[in-house]
């Protein structure tokens, strides 16, 4: 019952809604989760199992292959022209909160300044005329206000999380699942990982 669950999200994510963070992610999050929680020999199952799953997927599904052809286009026209494209705008987002991290390397530009900054370095067009309060990659949204030692501080609280959920159980791995920033597939895996773990 919950692998038909668990397939029925994954089906639900290639062929309906197609999210690009969900392809970058749930491959890290279920190496992870294989690294740590089982043997060599299931690892290497698992991998190949959803290597095989990914390349069914791939070439069923057209929304998914039309999804990741963006990528380059979407890639391309903010390079281009300065297109406010989905992967653009994120890209001039990083671009950004990363020189202003560099104006203040050690101490940051203070708590909510993010907004502030984007306001001052906005251009007149395109990816570069977007102010935004989050720069949509958390380490960077520290790095702004916090600098270095909001960094330092950040990855010790991952770190502690991480060490903390260790072993084995279901506390264990929703606790793992959330210090990989995975909870928007909270659900989805922690599903997968239990149907394939109790059968």
């Amino acid at each position: 019952m919950l692998t038909a669950i668990a397939l029925s999200f994954i089906s639900n994510m290639a062929f309906v809604i197609v999210s690009r963070t969900a392809l970058v992610t749930m491959p890290i999050m279920l190496a992870v989760f294989a690294l740590i929680h089982l043997k060599w020999r299931n690892v290497i199952i698992v991998f190949c199992s959803m290597a095989v799953l990914a390349g069914f997927v791939w070439l069923a599904s057209p929304n998914l292959q039309v999804k990741t052809a963006s990528f380059w286009s979407e890639y391309r026209g903010y390079r281009q022209s300065n297109s406010a494209t989905s992967i653009g705008l994120r890209l001039e987002f990083w671009r950004k909160s990363l020189l202003f991290f560099l104006d203040a390397p050690i101490a940051g530009n203070g708590t909510g300044s993010t907004i502030g900054l984007f306001e001052r370095t906005a251009g007149q067009t395109g990816a570069s005329a977007e102010v935004i309060g989050n720069p949509h990659n958390q380490t960077l949204n520290v790095a702004v206000q916090w600098g270095a030692i909001g960094i330092v501080v950040l990855y010790a609280m991952w770190l502690a999380r991480l060490l903390m959920f260790r072993g084995d159980g279901l506390a264990n791995w929703i606790g793992l699942l959330l210090s990989c920033k995975m909870s928007r597939l909270l659900t989805l895996v922690l599903i997968f990982m239990r149907a394939g773990c109790t059968s």
